[in-house]
Order: structure tokens, then sequence, then C-alpha cells
């Protein structure tokens, strides 16, 4: 019996003895829990708060890019002017930079709160405000260069308009002096005309005879198939105008038919009239003028004049200063 209980009590003895060596591993294994615990709590802490500050970070550089953006576009449209090439280039620049916005928004959208990557986005919200401003100062220069060259454009007009009114006062000018030298001229053409027919000389006492010639003697006859000739004469008038020297007189002979008498190896010709109208005349006579009366006479020999009603006209210097008619009868055999 002795033997029974004394291994027992051995082993409670030893049971007695581990108890506090398990007990410790239990709370060495809890407190080594606790501490995981602590450690993967804060772990998972620590990673809401990174995820919270990546958040709130893609949030600052959405409203930061949105804020640049409007910015940028407000700037751009008070530039606009009635310039519809400034206006053209305007709107390509905020074309650009939507699309500039659109790629930064996407990059912040896809960045997963990733440090390199967000500071990737804030780099291109540097280089896209750097884009602005180099568009700002594009356009600025290309106001200066639009208002110097509207400006220039307005000292050309000016300048333009002063040469158009120079021009406009010399052709007036011109024109005025055209004029009065038309004038002139027609003053002193009418001064000429007027000292023109001032110098014609003028007849009278003019009449025409058909003759015929017998025995030496030229006598008067009525009938044509007797006429040989007629003898024009008449008195020059006295005129102190015209200059002495050689002057002449054409005498033009219509016969019944209207038909000039011309025959051109009998000196015959033609002249133009006070209108410019060619005329035939058939026979003339040179003689020299010395201011005086004198008597002029003129012959016309025909081989055969017809019966009838002949018309006789007198020029000097292409004006009709004497007229006068003849009638040949027809004879009874």
């Amino acid at each position: 019996m002795s033997d029974y209980i004394q291994p027992q009590q051995e082993e409670e003895k030893n049971k007695r003895s581990l108890l506090p060596i398990i007990l410790g591993v239990l709370l060495l294994g809890t407190v080594a829990l606790n501490v995981y615990l602590l450690w993967d709590k804060s772990q998972k802490v620590e990673t809401i708060h990174t995820l919270d500050k990546a958040v709130a970070k893609s949030d600052s550089l959405n409203k930061a890019l949105d804020a640049q953006y409007q910015e940028a576009v407000k700037e751009l449209d008070g530039q606009k002017t009635s310039n519809a090439e400034l206006t053209a280039k305007i709107e390509g620049q905020k074309a650009d930079l939507e699309r500039k916005r659109n790629e930064i928004a996407r990059m912040i959208k896809s960045s997963g709160g990733n440090k390199q990557a967000l500071a990737a986005v804030e780099a291109r919200l540097t280089e896209m405000k750097t884009q602005s401003d180099g568009f700002m100062a594009e356009i600025a220069k290309l106001k200066e260069e639009n208002t110097k060259l509207t400006a220039d454009v307005g000292s050309l007009t000016t300048k333009n308009e002063e040469h158009v009114k120079t021009i406009a006062d010399r052709e007036s000018t011109i024109k005025t002096k055209d004029d009065e030298a038309t004038k002139l001229q027609e003053e002193k053409k009418a001064l000429s005309e007027k000292v023109e027919i001032g110098s014609v000389l003028k007849v009278n006492n003019m009449k025409a005879t058909p003759m015929w010639t017998r025995h030496s003697k030229d006598d008067v006859v009525s009938i044509a198939k007797n006429c040989e000739k007629v003898k024009v004469e008449f008195d020059v008038i006295e005129n102190l105008v015209t200059k002495p020297g050689e002057n002449y007189f054409l005498c033009k002979v219509t016969n019944p038919r209207g038909e000039t008498l011309f025959v051109e190896s009998s000196g015959s010709g033609q002249f133009k009239d006070k209108n410019g109208a060619d005329t035939r005349f058939t026979m003339f006579k040179a003689f020299n003028y010395s201011n005086d009366a004198p008597h002029i006479s003129l012959e016309w020999k025909d081989k055969k004049f017809e019966p009838g009603n002949y018309n006789v006209e007198i020029y000097n210097k292409g004006y009709s200063v004497g007229k006068t008619t003849f009638t040949l009868k027809k004879g009874l055999f």
C-alpha cells in the first residue's frame, strides 16, 4: 500500500512542478499573441491612414488640377478680341489644356495612392502651369504685335488718305489747268476762226456768161449746142484784214444733172470746205492780192454743153463767197 502511494505522490509532485512552466508558456504565448495583434492592428491603422492620406492627396490634386485648368481657361478667354486669328489661337490653346487636364486626371485616378505616381502627377501639374503661362506670354506678344500692326495700318491708312487727297488735289488742279487750257484753245480757235473768216475775200457783181468765139471775137450765146465756154466774172471786195500776197479762188460749175464739171487735166481738183467735206471744183484762179479790189475772170471750155440750168459757186479759203446761175436752151435743130 505504501509502495503504491509513494509513486502517486511522486507523480503529483512532478505535475505541480510542471504547472509553473506551463503557465509561463501560456502567459508568454498570450503576451506574444497580444503583441502580434497590437502590431497587426497598428499596421492596419497605418495602412488605413496611408490610404486616407492617398485619397486626400488625390482629392487635393484633382481640386488643384480643376482650379488650375479653370483659371487658365478664364485667363485665355479674357484675352479674346475681335481679331479672328487671335481668337482661333486661343481656342487651340484651350483645347491643348483640356487634353492635358484629362491626361492628368487619368493619371490621378490610376495612381492608387502610389507616392511615385502622385509625384509624377504633381510634375505634370507643374508642366501644365508652365504651358499655360507660356500660352499667356505668347498671346500677350501676339496682342502687342497686333496692336503695333493696327497702329501701322492706321498710319498707312492716314498716309494713303493724305496721298489720295494730294492726288485728288493735283488732279483737280490739273483738270482746272486743262479746262483753262481747253478754254484758251477754244478761245484761240474761235479767234483764229474769226480772223480766218475776217480774212476771207468776198465778192460781188458776180456773173456767168455762156459764149462762143467767132472771128476772134467772143459773143454771148443761149443755145447749148452753140456754147463753147463759160466766162465767170466778179469783183473782189476790198479786205484790209487779209494779208497781202498770193491768194486764190475756186470755182465749181454744176450741170443740170447736179454733176460738177470736172476735167483733172484742165485744172479741176478737190478741196475741203469749211465743214471738212471733200468737194470737187471745176477751175481755180491764183492771183497776188494787195488789199485792193481787183476784177477776177475765169473761163471754162468744154466740147459739149447740155441744155438746162447751171449753178456756179465761188470759194475762198473753203468758204462759199458767191453764187450765180446761167441757162442754156435746147436749139430747134
